[in-house]
């Protein structure tokens, strides 16, 4: 009796217990939707069908939800399209898992578990932008509004006006989403390699196009942003404007280069970033923030311009002087100290300079160097074994005791090229530092001063 009790329990199937996913489909989120197709027949594969033809249903209705969100309804063209995007994904959606059981009555059931991705419901949305007609305007647009077939008119129309609730600011975001999915902005060359002391920059050319068919590109308004490296914490960042012309490039000559390192350049119709502003406000969000942020990325294209420079290589003298020549001025190299150990820092060949104090009192005192002058100041030993000098000054502007003391320097700092009788380039800064000793304090002003004087220049020097 128990061989055949446990005989039958070994012959029950383990498909009549249904995973927890028939009962209770995994919730949903914002980056995806898990969807549950059924269907049922005489056979497996007539019940697999009808499963199929479910989920083709609920894909859909995704869509023309997502699509229609104000509840207008869709042209029959526009629900075909949106049809036929939903059969596509279908084809292509690995499902996540599948379950099979017969009934007593001998009917065959079928459950189908697969995730439609937020991705995926911009990409078809996008897809049927291209049907002609009414399809990506008739919600937003009038007749009256001009060229309803320009992607990027239909955006501006979305975006210049900022809905008032939260669900209406998703829908519409939703929809510039999709819209901006189908649009391919290109600008070329990829990255630029120029070297510093360029006299003029080189031109990029931008395109932007519809990615599933052309549309009137002639006459489209860009900007073109520049932001050139970081310098003592100051990014330089301009923005230019540029159109397409009737060979739908807008072609832009990028402003000289000034300083090495890497310059960024974006691209983007020259109405996103002030339109986006008050929608990064509003939808604080992490998920819309990043929603946004996908949708500039979208709508923009994106170089670099490497700017290289020799002065690594090239020997460079590095003086500092305090100016405070009658009272108790701290020694040349005790004051260049933080500059000479940034330039080394950033892979320069420095060489620390020793100078007498009549030497020292005389380029204190002179504001208008010139090559010239340091040949007949500067010890011969150091002519000879360098190519450039750096030379600053820097005098106390505000000296204060209280419970510490505060020392606030002026800097003034130039780079001289020995050999082509050249000035290279020159900073002026100001330097506040804080502490308890007054010596101490005036060291540490001088150091950090020096750093930052290096920082500013190395940049700067072709």
């Amino acid at each position: 009796m128990m061989l055949l009790i446990i005989a039958a329990c070994a012959g029950v199937p383990d498909h009549w217990a249904p995973p927890d996913w028939v009962r209770n489909v995994p919730p949903s989120d914002d980056d995806q939707r898990f969807v549950l197709g059924y269907g049922s027949g005489d056979s497996r594969r007539d019940a697999r069908e009808a499963a199929r033809r479910d989920l083709l249903d609920q894909l859909t209705r995704i869509l023309v939800d997502r699509y229609d969100t104000i509840e207008r309804g869709v042209v029959d063209q526009v629900a075909r399209a949106l049809e036929e995007a939903a059969t596509e994904r279908l084809d292509d959606i690995d499902p996540v898992d599948t379950y099979t059981v017969r009934r007593p009555d001998g009917v065959q059931e079928w459950y189908v578990l697969v995730r439609y991705t937020e991705d995926q419901i911009l990409d078809d949305i996008a897809s049927i932008l291209t049907v002609p007609d009414e399809v990506a305007v008739e919600h937003e647009l009038s007749e009256d509004d001009g060229v309803t077939d320009d992607p990027l008119f239909v955006l501006r129309g979305l975006l210049e006006e900022l809905p008032e609730t939260a669900r209406e600011q998703r829908e519409r975001l939703d929809r510039a989403l999709a819209i901006a999915a189908g649009l391919v902005i290109t600008v070329d060359p990829g990255e630029i390699v120029v070297p510093l002391g360029t006299d003029t920059g080189p031109v990029i050319n931008a395109r932007i196009r519809e990615d599933r068919g052309a549309y009137r590109t002639t006459g489209v308004e860009l900007s073109v942003i520049e932001e050139r490296p970081v310098i003592d914490g100051i990014r330089d960042r301009q923005v230019f404007t540029a159109a397409t012309g009737e060979d739908g490039l807008a072609r832009y000559r990028l402003r000289a280069p000034e300083v090495s390192g890497v310059t960024r350049i974006i691209v983007q119709p020259v109405w996103l970033e002030t339109t986006l502003r008050p929608w990064f406000s509003a939808m604080d969000d992490p998920v819309d923030t990043r929603r946004l942020e996908t949708l500039t990325a979208r709508l923009s294209a994106v170089t670099t311009m490497r700017v290289t420079s020799g002065a690594q290589r090239i020997p460079t003298a590095v003086i500092l002087i305090d100016r405070d020549i009658a009272g108790n001025p701290i020694a040349n190299r005790d004051a260049a100290r933080g500059a000479l150990q940034q330039f080394r820092d950033e892979g320069f060949q420095v060489v620390p300079v020793n100078l007498s104090n009549s030497v020292e009192s005389v380029l204190a005192e002179r504001s208008d160097l010139t090559v010239t002058d340091l040949y007949d100041l500067l010890p011969f030993d150091i002519l000879a074994s360098v190519e450039r000098v750096v030379i600053g000054s820097a005098g106390i502007s505000r000296f204060t005791e209280g419970d510490g003391v505060t020392v606030v320097l002026d800097v003034h700092a130039r780079a001289f090229d020995l050999r082509r009788d050249q000035r290279l380039a020159e900073t002026t800064l100001e330097e506040r530092v804080t502490g308890r000793d007054p010596r101490a304090t005036l060291r540490s002003a001088f150091n950090s001063a020096g750093r930052r004087v290096a920082r500013t220049l190395a940049p700067r020097l072709p």
